[in-house]
C-alpha cells in the first residue's frame, strides 16, 4: 500500500439509522405475520396519502401499541478474524430493540406468549404519520417490562445476520394529501 488515501464515494442519502428512530417517539406501532419481499410490494397507491397508507395498514395489520420517548436502538456487532498479519471482519449480527408503551393485561400476555412464534413485520408509523419504517419478515421475542397503572411497557428485539436492505426499510413524506 503506498500514496494518499482518497474520499470514499457514498451514495447520497446515507443516513444513520438510530437518526431515523428517533423521529417515530410516540409513534404507533403495528404487527403483522410473514413479511414483504421488498419495499415493492407496498404499492404507490398504498402510500399515496396518509389516510391511504393508515387504511393500508389497518386492512393487513394489528396496532398494538404506542412508542415510548425513546423508542428502540439498533446496533451491530462483528467477530473479528485474526490472521498472522490483520484482522478481518468476520460474520456481522445486527440486534433491534423496540420500547412499547400503554400494553394492556391482554396484550402484555399474548406478546409474551405468542410473539416470537411465527416470522413477523413490525411497521412504525410517526406521531405525524408521515413516515413509517418497516421491519420485515422477523422473529421477535418479549423481553422486559414494567407496570404503572395497570398499563405495560415492554421491549421486544430481534437479531439477524447480514446485510440489512432484506430486513427493513424507511417511508418518508407521506403526503397529507393527493399530490
Amino acid at each position: 500500500m503506498s500514496g494518499v488515501p482518497t474520499q470514499p464515494n457514498l451514495p447520497t442519502g446515507v443516513a444513520s439509522f438510530n437518526d431515523q428512530l428517533a423521529a417515530f417517539q410516540h409513534g404507533s406501532c403495528w404487527l403483522g405475520d410473514g413479511g414483504f419481499g421488498s419495499k415493492a410490494d407496498i404499492t404507490a397507491e398504498d402510500m399515496a396519502t396518509q389516510a391511504a397508507y393508515r387504511t393500508f395498514l389497518e386492512g393487513a395489520f394489528s396496532e398494538i401499541s404506542d412508542l415510548g420517548e425513546n423508542p428502540g436502538k439498533e446496533s451491530s456487532t462483528v467477530v473479528k478474524l485474526k490472521t498472522s498479519n490483520y484482522v478481518v471482519e468476520g460474520k456481522r449480527t445486527n440486534t433491534i430493540e423496540l420500547t412499547l408503551i400503554g400494553l394492556n393485561q391482554e396484550r402484555k400476555d399474548w406478546l409474551e406468549s405468542e410473539l416470537n412464534k411465527e416470522i413477523r413485520t413490525i411497521i412504525l408509523l410517526s406521531a405525524d404519520e408521515a413516515s413509517s419504517l418497516v421491519f420485515s419478515g422477523m422473529r421477535w421475542t418479549y423481553e422486559r417490562e414494567s407496570e404503572l397503572n395497570g398499563l405495560y411497557t415492554a421491549t421486544i428485539s430481534t437479531e439477524y445476520s447480514g446485510p440489512t436492505k432484506k430486513r427493513y426499510f424507511i417511508i418518508k413524506d407521506i403526503p397529507v394529501t393527493a399530490t
